[in-house]
């Protein structure tokens, strides 16, 4: 089962206001970072969907996503990738309905 198509869209998910992003005492720039949401498909018609954690470089999110196309989602060397792609990738492939 190959990946035939990868999007991603890039969201900014609006926080309560916290400890953390507060606008005097916190990081006020916490409540508007964005997050990456992929969506995979697989040559199947599949579908399968994750979530990049926020604060990922855009050139690796880039660089790992053009990595995943054409590729077997069985035969991806987890370990290979970076830490916290790899989950994502994970979380994608866990995501594909099941097929049989």
């Amino acid at each position: 089962m190959k990946i035939t198509r990868i999007k991603l869209y890039m969201v900014v998910v609006p926080e309560r206001l916290n400890w953390w992003s507060d606008e005097v005492y916190g990081a006020p720039a916490y409540r508007k970072t964005e997050y990456g949401i992929v969506e995979v498909e697989t040559d199947q018609g599949l579908t399968g969907l994750t979530e990049i954690r926020r604060f990922t470089p855009m050139e690796l999110i880039e660089h790992s996503l053009n990595s995943w196309l054409g590729r077997d989602v069985l035969e991806i060397n987890l370990a290979a990738l970076d830490v916290a792609l790899a989950h994502c990738f994970e979380q994608a492939v866990l995501d594909l309905p099941d097929h049989h």
